[in-house]
């Protein structure tokens, strides 16, 4: 009822607005942002309405006012400037009217049953526009496509006032965009991060204004030539930027739609089965509805991945296969529901390939092709380690062949996924084809090798169990099964362009980790303590096997015995973890010191693995080449001297391998550094592209100086051609060198800088806790209760809020967070009545605001709240009544800018608006934390 209720007092408050739409103080914004919010009613009424009258007026209702608000407000604005313009608002005027007539009696009829009609006839319009102060709170909602045609339309059609007005939307729509990514950015615990994440929403924020100057000085220039390719470059550019800072919201939703679309293909059968028709069909909707929701997030996703061409293709593939699918499911279901035969079974399937795809779509979401490889090499030395371990131990009974058989299975199957992934994925690369042939001839080594290791598990698990023959099985089980390991960790090698720099983000995770697992063991939060825990031994793991990897280009056999020592102490630290973690929980004092030791000691260990592994970095590797390089070169030279023609052409064969290795690891080197170190990133390039040309021309003298030895002339043209290309392959290497050791000092200077700028943030913050703490107090002790029996009414609705809230107690749940949300509301409220009384206009306006932000995060808590209860109706129910206490709150902060001054004149009209909204709102709150207490009971298991 509560949301009939505002839809209706919305449409009323439109129709006063439209008396108003000839004059100049008509709040044309404002009016399109209550357009919306009256459509989404309509539509959220649609979905809960089974008559079907009013589902048809709803739908037409949504259809009318979607097409008939932009043109309204367009007139209405050009009317301010052009007075020709006055008389064609009548011809859109009219018809609106109708729609909002429509539209009310549509509403009405939505709630026809179980409520009483009447009880909405009283509703009427609580407050009009009147000030011009609601600029701040007020947002332009148009969609950033539709503000990207409009400036294209505009500009083909010289429209200047609709031009500005497009460009200023266009701007609006990327600042919120930014807005969103920053906020998103201020919710991540890991100052590192967030640091980050904050310095590319400044970058963006730069950029844009940038951009937005480009755009003013471009366009009067297009208008006058009539030459649009600069403007729409600069379009372009502002098209990147928006979809770069979307990139993240995107990710986020495709993950909560696909977690929401899980949840509810498990409620399908059973409604089915139940032959509940309605339930199953609303079930099928909210799937349609999500996996749509899904669809366009995982589509602008797509549109910014440009390095791993498989992962879109996969992306774009999965959502096309879900869409599909939905249209199955709602045919199975209706068919099951109908007794039709083979349709119950059917649905089973389209739930489950729906569920593989959506997995999938999410897993492709969340992780990128190479750190799938990453996780499926490691499963595949998991069974590979079984197998050598099982059958050293000798097949001794029955569960040890079972156990040898399951080891074999993992393999086989991982090994097929490891190289079809590769394949795939391998096929998709298109601008390094010698990188592609060596994926695809080491995927193709992996199947082989995986072939012979199967072979010789079965030839042991066939043979005799001890003398000769056995020994020499288990050999070959042994040598295959090294191997088989051999290829795998290859394949992951060439997954990753930069190992060592994925090393690094792996030690941001560790560390983020330790920090999570302290703060979940202090607040003796057990799910928490064990989920940072899991988290911690996965990435340690990701660590140590990406070491492993990486331990084939180090040269030093005393670094790889190192590495491997450090690695296994890194694993015996994990065992240590789970036990250290429960014992300070039972005694933090007690016991938290040891913990905290151990997470220490795996810090210092993951450091001294990525200080050993990253003795193969892709600079170090450049290093060694380009002296590899000259040796060759040398050799070459003496070979050429003594006329050896077919030794000559082997080494520039060898030489011209290299190279290619060069230019692919010079271009890595670069990507790494091209933010810190542009200058150097392009001369790294530049000067490794020298060396192909270079080779060409010492080939040529090298071939005819060995055909031709006795001929001075032409062995001192080889001699100094080698002598050039070896001076440029030595400059490569200490320029790689260079880079390596800049790239270190830059780095520590972002660091600390970063660091620097999160110790200024968390001072602050304390600094505007203390302050807020202070004031709080400070209102606690002058607030009383206000004169007037409008003002004691605001409080009475506080009291009948507390008196749901008492009886629960706050805890770290998502209710809990509710609860205490709503007790600062509470107080909020009381100051908002006293400031009614003797405070200022301005004052309550910011009181208002800072209730509308108390709201905003009861919503972000009911989205907790409701993630995690098994009960979808009441779910529904609770998300629903959030939705009525986020419209009060928008009415609230809209009555007192508008009515503020009338409210403390002590105008009764304008004190019951005030006291209306005041009491739906406390209301709301109740029902929330109520509704909240009840899905805590019902949480997912």
């Amino acid at each position: 009822m509560y949301d009939v209720c505002v839809a209706l007092k919305q449409v009323n408050v439109m129709k006063e607005l439209l008396k108003e739409i000839f004059d100049d103080v008509f709040p044309a914004d404002d009016f399109m942002v209550l357009s919306q919010a009256v459509s989404e009613q309509l539509n959220r009424r649609l979905g809960k309405t089974h008559d079907s009258r009013a589902k048809v007026w709803l739908s037409e209702s949504m259809e009318e006012m979607g097409e008939l608000s932009i043109p309204l407000v367009t007139l209405v604005k050009r009317s301010w400037t052009d007075e020709s313009f006055i008389e064609k608002i009548n011809i859109v005027l009219e018809p609106y009217k109708d729609t909002l007539a429509k539209a009310t009696k549509a509403l009405k009829l939505s709630a026809k049953s179980p409520f009483d009609i009447s009880m909405l006839d009283d509703v009427k319009a609580e407050f009009r526009y009147r000030d011009e102060d609601l600029d701040d709170i007020i947002l332009n909602n148009e969609n950033f496509n539709d503000s990207l045609h409009a400036i294209r339309k505009a500009l083909a059609e010289g429209d200047e006032f609709e031009l500005e007005r497009a460009v200023r939307a266009l701007e609006k729509d990327i600042l919120s965009q930014i807005a969103a990514a920053e906020e998103l950015a201020n919710q991540i615990t890991d100052p590192y991060l967030r640091a980050q994440l904050l310095a590319k929403v400044k970058a963006a924020k730069k950029q844009l204004a940038d951009l937005v100057g480009q755009l003013a000085q471009e366009i009067p220039l297009a208008m006058a030539t009539g030459d649009h390719s600069k403007v729409n470059a600069l379009l372009n550019e502002m098209q990147d930027l928006y979809n770069m800072v979307s990139t993240d919201l995107a990710q986020n939703e495709v993950m909560k739609a696909g977690l929401s679309i899980d949840a509810l293909l498990t409620e399908i059968p059973p409604a089915v089965d139940l032959g509940d028709a309605l339930e199953a069909r609303a079930l099928n909707k909210d799937v349609a509805k999500e996996i749509v929701r899904q669809g366009v997030m995982a589509r602008l996703l797509a549109d910014n991945i440009d390095d791993d061409e498989y992962r879109k293709q996969r992306i774009l593939g999965h959502i096309g296969d879900m869409e599909a699918l939905q249209i199955d499911l709602e045919k199975a279901t209706n068919d099951s529901l109908s007794s039709v035969p083979k349709a119950r079974a059917r649905l089973d399937e389209v739930i489950a390939d729906l569920r593989t795809h959506n997995n999938d779509l999410m897993l492709a979401t969340a992780m990128s092709t190479p750190e799938e490889l990453l996780a499926i090499g490691q499963v595949i030395e998991r069974a590979l380690k079984d197998l050598n371990d099982i059958g050293s131990r000798g097949l001794s009974s029955p569960a040890e062949v079972a156990a040898m058989t399951d080891a074999l299975l993992r393999m086989a199957k991982n090994a097929k996924k490891q190289q079809d992934l590769a394949r795939v994925w391998a096929s998709q690369i298109t601008d390094d084809p010698d990188h592609k042939k060596l994926i695809e001839s080491t995927a193709s080594s992996l199947g082989k090798e995986a072939a012979r290791l199967g072979s010789a598990t079965k030839a042991l698990l066939a043979g005799p169990k001890d003398g000769a023959a056995w020994k020499d099985n288990l050999e070959n089980l042994l040598t295959n099964t090294g191997k088989t390991s051999k290829a795998n960790k290859a394949l992951v090698g060439l997954a990753f362009e930069s190992p060592d720099e994925q090393l690094e983000i792996l030690q941001g995770k560790i560390a983020y980790d330790a920090r999570q697992l302290r703060e979940a063991v202090k607040g003796k939060k057990l799910p928490q303590t064990a989920e940072a825990v899991a988290n911690m031994k996965r990435d340690v793991n990701d660590l140590n096997f990406l070491a492993s990897v990486m331990s084939g280009d180090i040269e030093d056999a005393a670094i790889r015995d190192s590495l491997a020592k450090v690695s296994a102490n890194l694993e015996s630290l994990l065992t240590n973890l789970a036990p250290e973690s429960k014992k300070a929980i039972t005694d933090y004092k007690a016991n938290m010191p040891a913990l905290s030791g151990t997470l220490e000691k795996i810090q210092d260990e993951v450091a001294s693995v990525i200080k050993f592994a990253s003795s193969g970095s892709p600079e170090d590797q450049m290093k060694k080449n380009a002296d590899a390089m000259s040796k060759v070169a040398k050799r070459a030279q003496h070979d050429g001297e003594k006329g050896n023609s077919a030794k000559v052409l082997q080494k520039v064969k060898d030489e011209e391998k290299k190279i290619k290795k060069q230019e692919h690891l010079a271009k890595v080197v670069a990507s790494r550094v091209e933010a810190l170190l542009p200058d150097l990133a392009i001369k790294i390039v530049a000067e490794t592209n020298k060396l192909g040309p270079l080779m060409q021309d010492y080939k040529l003298v090298l071939s005819s100086a060995a055909k031709t030895p006795d001929d001075k002339a032409e062995v001192k043209k080889m001699k100094k051609a080698g002598e050039k290309f070896r001076a440029q392959s030595a400059l490569v290497g200490d320029l790689a060198l260079q880079i390596k050791a800049s790239k270190e000092t830059a780095e520590e200077e972002a660091a600390e800088k970063a660091r620097q700028e999160a110790e200024k943030e968390r001072l602050a913050a304390i600094e505007a806790e203390k302050e807020r703490i202070r004031r709080q107090k400070e209102m606690e002790l002058k607030a009383k209760v206000p004169e007037g029996p409008k003002m004691t009414e605001i409080v009475e609705a506080v009291q009948e809020m507390t008196v749901v809230t008492d009886k629960y107690e706050v805890d770290s749940s998502a209710a809990g967070s509710l609860l205490e949300l709503a007790n600062r509301l509470a107080l909020a409220f009381q100051q908002l009545a006293s400031l009614a009384k003797t405070g200022t206009k301005k004052e309550m306006i910011l009181k208002a605001s800072e209730i509308a932000g108390i709201i905003k995060n009861i919503m972000k808590h009911i989205d907790e709240a409701t993630d995690g209860c098994r009960d979808p109706h009441l779910n529904n129910e609770l998300r629903d009544m959030g939705h009525v206490t986020q419209n009060y709150a928008t009415q609230l902060k809209i009555i007192c800018g508008v009515k503020g001054n009338l409210i403390l004149e002590d105008d009764p009209d304008a004190g019951a608006s005030l006291v209306t909204c005041a009491k739906g709102l406390c209301r709301g709150v109740g029902e929330v934390v109520k509704l909240s207490q009840i899905a805590k009971l019902k949480a997912k298991k």
